[in-house]
């Protein structure tokens, strides 16, 4: 399940992304930057992905991920460019 949106929030992206991911997350990746966040990791007992990633501009940009931890190899090189084309974005609303 993917899903795109933007949050009107004056928090830094980490602090965004990590209240909306899963509690039961089990983290593999973090970055807290003033401009860009993202937490990965296992939920559901690692039975599923989970990947979110937010960008600052005028508004807080933001996709989340959840896949199958099955389908793995599958999903993670399309998770991969989403996320890299998301972070080159200059203009974030234009990427969503």
């Amino acid at each position: 399940m993917l899903r795109q949106y933007y949050a009107a929030s004056p928090k830094r992206p980490f602090q965004h992304i990590a209240k909306v991911a899963p509690d039961d997350i089990k983290s593999t990746k973090k970055i807290d930057s003033p401009r860009l966040g993202v937490i990965s990791g296992h939920v559901f007992d690692g039975k599923e992905i989970y990947y979110g990633m937010c960008k600052k501009a005028d508004k807080l940009y933001c996709f989340d991920v959840y896949y199958s931890a099955n389908e793995q190899t599958k999903y993670d090189p399309m998770v991969k460019r989403i996320a890299k084309s998301f972070k080159k974005c200059s203009n974030p609303s234009q990427c969503l």
